[in-house]
This record gives C-alpha cells, sequence and structure tokens, in this order.
C-alpha cells in the first residue's frame, strides 16, 4: 500500500513503533533510533494537525469570501442600476462613477430564428447578385 497521505505515514510509522517496542532488547543499537522516532512522531502529529486547523480554517475564509464577492456584485448592479435609472444610461457622468454608459448584460444574446433565416437569406441572394 502506498502512503499517499500524511496520516498513512504517521499510522505505519506508529506500527512499526508500537510492534518493534517488544522486541527492541534483539536489535543492538535500535532503542536510539525507536525513541528518536516516538518523539519525532509526536511533533509530526501536533504539525499534521496545526496544517489540518489551518486547512480547515482556510476552506472557511474562501467560502466567507465568496459569499461577500457574490453580495457584493448583487449589490453593486442594483446600485449601479439606481444610478443608471436617475442620471440616464447614456450620461457621460456613469464613467466617472466607473459604470458602463450601456447595460453590458445582452451582449452575447442569441437572436430570434427570424433574424437568422433573413440573415442567411440575404447572405445566399449577395453572392448571386455580386457575380452578375
Amino acid at each position: 500500500m502506498q502512503d499517499s497521505s500524511y496520516a498513512d505515514k504517521i499510522n505505519k510509522w506508529q506500527i512499526n513503533v508500537d510492534t518493534l517496542e517488544p522486541d527492541l532488547a534483539q536489535y543492538p543499537g535500535a532503542q536510539e533510533l525507536h525513541t528518536k522516532l516516538k518523539g519525532l512522531l509526536g511533533d509530526l502529529r501536533t504539525a499534521h494537525g496545526t496544517v489540518e486547523v489551518q486547512r480547515g480554517t482556510l476552506r472557511v475564509a474562501v467560502k466567507d469570501r465568496k459569499s461577500l464577492a457574490n453580495q457584493s456584485r448583487r449589490v453593486g448592479r442594483r446600485l449601479a442600476a439606481m444610478v443608471r435609472a436617475h442620471i440616464d444610461f447614456d450620461n457621460p457622468l456613469l464613467i466617472a462613477y466607473g459604470l458602463s454608459t450601456e447595460d453590458q448584460s445582452r451582449r452575447g444574446k442569441r437572436l430570434p430564428a427570424e433574424v437568422k433565416a433573413a440573415r442567411k437569406a440575404a447572405a445566399a441572394t449577395e453572392p448571386a447578385a455580386s457575380a452578375s
């Protein structure tokens, strides 16, 4: 099994520490390394816990930021609409407020089928007219 997370690594090393402890006397020089690994595991658990707490805090902060951005967008659009309604949609003063002079939300709107058909018919007749 591949250790893909720190939790997996910590558990693997903890199993090594726990299972080797009764038989340490059989392996000369292993006691010092065992003690060192046991201490490092304690520090690693603390560090891993700190990272997980910070990761959770980050998730909450990102969620809060996204919520605030959505609220700001909605309120900003309402404010812009109110200002446009009061001073006219084409007033150059809008630019001074950082607002566009036309409604940008309609860009890229689909054309009705009748308009598309009329344009297609006009395009089909143009080459024939220019060829004569």
